[in-house]
């Protein structure tokens, strides 16, 4: 039975998703949608946003990889522009991202020809061309650390005047003397960021 556009609406998880992601007037836009063309609009931005976050996040990457992820992005917004129920862009979108984590992960696997395959972990090994690897800088490490104090932990240290002179002035702006400080004296935090 058909789903009748007038009762369909956005997920409350979407709106929030794209709140979190696009701000409050997105959530707005969205929160109690019933306009298709307006969720056809949501999931081609959420494409071209990863298409940004992909070229503007990943600094090492092979040629073929580059090539792999745009080409599912522009199929996927080609697919996406065909789309007309909501159903359909749903199911589309779900494929979209799911060849794309697989391929940010190393590959996408093609098991097409295989009569089965068993869901094992040694079914699911995707570095044959490529691994993925993440790696934290100084200036990384120092942010995460900044969030982290911020979010949650900024009460053990009075307030956040108090942590930046901790990491200025005590830990002479040098994020492992800071790490060593937080080993020491707070290893709650140190666990969370080592």
């Amino acid at each position: 039975m058909p789903i009748d556009l007038k009762t369909r609406r956005t997920e409350m998880s979407f709106s929030f998703l794209m709140h979190q992601l696009y701000g409050q007037r997105s959530y707005s836009e969205l929160k109690d949608n019933h306009d298709f063309a307006k969720t056809k609009k949501y999931y081609l931005k959420l494409i071209k946003s990863f298409n940004h976050a992909i070229f503007e996040t990943i600094e090492i990457a092979d040629k073929s990889q580059l090539k792999s992820l745009t080409n599912i992005l522009r199929n996927g917004e080609k697919e996406i522009n065909l789309c007309k129920t909501f159903s359909e862009i749903d199911q589309i979108f779900i494929s979209i991202e799911t060849k794309l984590i697989f391929q940010l992960l190393g590959q996408i696997p093609n098991r097409s020809r295989d009569k089965t395959v068993l869901n094992r972990k040694e079914n699911w090994v995707l570095n044959n061309f490529r691994q993925i690897q993440y790696v934290q800088n100084s200036k990384n490490k120092e942010l995460m650390i900044f969030k982290l104090i911020q979010d949650r932990f900024i009460d053990k240290f009075g307030d956040w005047s108090d942590f930046v002179f901790l990491y200025y002035e005590k830990c002479g702006d040098n994020v492992d003397r800071l790490m060593d400080y937080l080993r020491l004296n707070h290893p709650d935090i140190y666990a969370e960021i080592e």
